[in-house]
């Protein structure tokens, strides 16, 4: 049974992306980001929860039209599949 702080920051993370969809797009898009950010470093629970955490903050960043959201999206989203689906092609 895992324990300490990387399972609390699970909990909590999860707590907040279960009431996420009620908030302004803008925090929406920073969660998504952070928490694939969490869930890229610490693979535990799945690795494909920062795959779909990146695609979500993607997609509410270019509503938003925010390039550095979007930069910063695009970087989780290619080292996340370059680690976890080991596919350079998809990546560049």
């Amino acid at each position: 049974e895992m324990r300490g702080i990387l399972l609390e920051g699970h909990r909590w993370l999860t707590a907040a992306l279960e009431k996420v969809s009620d908030v302004a797009v803008p925090l929406r898009a920073s969660v998504y980001l952070n928490a694939g950010n969490f869930w890229w470093e610490h693979p535990y629970w799945g690795e494909g929860l920062a795959i779909r955490c990146a695609r979500e903050s993607l997609n509410l960043y270019s509503q938003l039209e925010d390039d550095r959201g979007i930069a910063w999206t695009l970087r989780l989203l290619g080292n996340s599949i370059f680690q976890f689906e080991h596919d350079l092609e998809r990546v560049t």
